[in-house]
């Protein structure tokens, strides 16, 4: 992406300032468009595409309560670098069933990306993501107002968000 990367350790809670995610205590590698963090089961990355309006997400493994919250904070804060209307890509691909309140946290951002100008939506799964995760992201998202759609890679993603004008 742009500009250098650094690792970077953070006392604060996430957020994204001047380009820069802030993920809370985690260590992460940022460019300042892009922000990855391993957790101790799993990692998550957040990725703003202001060209395209497009927030890329990426969740694999098991990733915790805490770090689902902090991941949470991270896309929100992203999305309000996107203006009133962009899409989103969530790479599900490995990423294990969430704890309980991990899900409460994730129905949290769905509805609040929504409220901040979520337009499209596009999920990447495969043969390692689970039946009841791909199941929750979709029936979470019907709850709170949009349809996503399923493909088998990032790429799959791209173009179906490209094939379609906005």
């Amino acid at each position: 992406m742009h500009g250098e990367t650094g690792t970077a350790d953070w006392e604060t809670d996430a957020h994204i300032s001047e380009g820069a995610i802030d993920c809370g205590s985690f260590d992460a590698e940022t460019d300042g468009e892009t922000v990855a963090v391993e957790t101790d089961g799993g990692t998550f990355t957040v990725e703003v595409d202001r060209e395209t309006s497009v927030l890329y997400v990426d969740l694999s493994g098991r990733v915790g309560a805490d770090e689902i919250d902090e991941a949470a904070t991270a896309v929100l804060d992203a999305a309000e670098q996107l203006g009133e209307r962009f899409d989103l890509i969530t790479d599900l691909s490995g990423f294990q069933p969430p704890s309980p309140t991990a899900v409460a946290s994730i129905g949290r951002t769905q509805r609040t990306l929504v409220r901040l100008g979520l337009d499209r939506v596009v999920r990447v799964v495969d043969e390692t993501t689970s039946t009841p995760v791909e199941n929750a992201f979709e029936r979470r998202s019907r709850e709170v107002g949009y349809a996503g759609e399923s493909v088998s890679s990032v790429a799959a993603a791209r173009r179906r968000l490209g094939a379609r004008s906005r």
